[in-house]
């Protein structure tokens, strides 16, 4: 056995420690960081994540750390890329131990989500193969690049005043008033059903209820008039600024942008480090983003490998669905 499950809070704060000792802050360290003080502090009850590692010395940060999230309906997969490069002969045991732990989620549920950088990714479909033959990548797998927020840039957000722009205002989401339109305007929303939940409105009619808006950050903004969502963003309980959208009449305003800066500033005040994922197809959205001045890009050698102590691997990141056949 090469694996290590960090089971409690005192061991994932540990864990959390040795992974900083890389330095503060590193783009490897972005989902496990805010996965594990989410975990402590209990805030999305919805899914059960788990944290394994490969073994190291004593006060050594190890090589690989897994986290495994599960919930009633899916079972989702992350895998931190190591900062100083791959190990092929451990990555191999201790993915195969991993997916041992976990063949039971995987038959019971039909399909496992993954994010993982590409070599991992490979490894990974590998040993699901020989232990799954029946199961197949659904889609071809989404590259994307990652946007975050150094210190300094944090500095600058927590400093900063968010002009309003006129007509509209930024607010807290109002789960009865809001959740519905937000659910149906999410793409992913039919496939994540675990992410919702049902309530009641006044006239007892069902209507949506998302869990990640209910426990985990997120912002709309609203146009003055009617008081309506007209623009959001909210986040995953990884921790990524995710799912920002704008009704289509009101594109063109800025709002996209406003409501964003409100969450990442609210991710800021909590000491939580604002970061996002954004498709390679979206060549417009990254270019945007890569000329912000609060966002850096991980490949960006210029800009966030300056900020690094020591030599630290890019590796591109991949979301796929793995699905058995029918």
């Amino acid at each position: 056995m090469v694996l290590i499950e960090w089971d409690s809070p005192e061991s994932q704060q540990q864990l959390l420690d040795l992974l900083q000792k890389n330095g503060h802050g590193i783009p490897n360290n972005l989902v496990v960081d805010t996965a594990i003080r989410y975990s402590i502090e209990k805030r999305y009850p919805v899914s059960h994540m788990r944290y394994f590692s490969t073994e190291a010395a004593i006060g050594a940060t190890p090589t690989y750390v897994f986290v495994f999230e599960e919930n009633k309906t899916f079972s989702g997969f992350y895998a931190r890329p190591p900062p100083s490069g791959h190990d092929e002969v451990l990555l191999q045991e201790a993915l195969a131990e991993l997916i041992d732990k976990f063949k039971h989620r995987l038959e019971n549920d039909g399909e496992m989500q993954t994010l993982s950088d590409a070599f991992t990714r490979h490894v990974l479909h590998d040993i699901l193969s020989s232990h799954f033959p029946s199961f197949y990548d659904v889609h071809p797998p989404s590259t994307v690049q990652v946007f975050y927020m150094t210190d300094e840039q944090m500095r600058k957000v927590e400093e900063m005043e968010l002009k309003p722009i006129e007509g509209y205002y930024a607010d807290s989401v109002d789960l009865k008033r809001d959740a519905k339109r937000i659910n149906e305007n999410w793409l992913h929303s039919d496939c994540l059903e675990s992410t919702t939940q049902l309530l009641l409105d006044e006239d007892g009619g069902k209507i949506f209820m998302g869990a990640r808006l209910h426990h985990l950050p997120a912002c709309v903004v609203r146009d003055s008039s009617t008081g309506e969502a007209v623009a959001w963003d909210m986040s995953s309980p990884f921790g990524q600024c995710s799912n920002l959208f704008t009704i289509p009449a009101y594109r063109g305003k800025g709002l996209a942008v406003l409501a964003q800066m409100h969450l990442v500033k609210s991710f800021v005040n909590q000491g939580l480090r604002p970061f996002k994922y954004v498709e390679i197809s979206n060549w417009n959205l990254i270019e945007a983003t890569r000329r912000h001045p609060l966002w850096t890009r991980w490949e960006d050698e210029n800009k966030s490998m300056k900020q690094l102590e020591g030599p630290v691997v890019y590796h591109p990141m991949f979301f796929t669905t793995i699905k058995k056949k029918e």
